[in-house]
């Protein structure tokens, strides 16, 4: 849990390639907005695909990071959806990494919870079944944007590259 840019999903996505190249573990890197479209997708028929087709491999393999939790607007249609996977994946013990930008305090009563993104049912769930870590940093893409910038320009303007 964590503002943007402060890597999250990089830490993620280490975390699974460590278990999968090292330890052999099945994991799946799942953008939880991506696969929310592709359910909604589903509802055409002439899509080819069922709901099922897409939520067996995210229910059923062993680990599952569930990136950017709360990034889509919160609707009753999405809860649910969350809900099921939560739920399965907890009721079938399997190991669940969740990424989330909303905070449970955001400290501003304006800025949305991770609670009203994706509903009490799922946030409560997610209470019993993860621990939290809290990555408090800057946002690393402005860092290093800000960094680029202050290269010395070339004719033209472009920032120097430095050996």
């Amino acid at each position: 849990m964590g503002r943007p840019g402060v890597g999250k999903t990089h830490l993620t996505v280490a975390i699974l390639r460590h278990l999968l190249l090292e330890k052999g573990v099945p994991c799946l890197f799942c953008d939880v907005q991506d696969l929310l479209r592709q359910l909604q997708a589903t509802f055409d028929r002439q899509s080819g695909m069922t709901e099922l087709d897409l939520l067996q491999p995210v229910l059923s393999t062993e680990v599952v990071a569930l990136d950017d939790l709360g990034g889509r607007q919160f609707s009753p249609w999405v809860e649910e959806t969350l809900a099921h996977i939560v739920t399965t994946r907890y009721n079938d013990r399997k190991a669940t990494i969740v990424t989330t930008n909303y905070l449970d305090d955001p400290g501003d009563p304006r800025i949305p919870t991770l609670k009203d993104r994706i509903g009490p049912r799922v946030r409560s769930r997610l209470y019993e079944m993860c621990q939290l870590e809290l990555i408090d940093a800057v946002d690393f893409r402005r860092e290093i944007n800000l960094a680029d910038h202050q290269k010395a320009p070339d004719r033209i303007g472009r920032p120097k590259e430095t050996s």
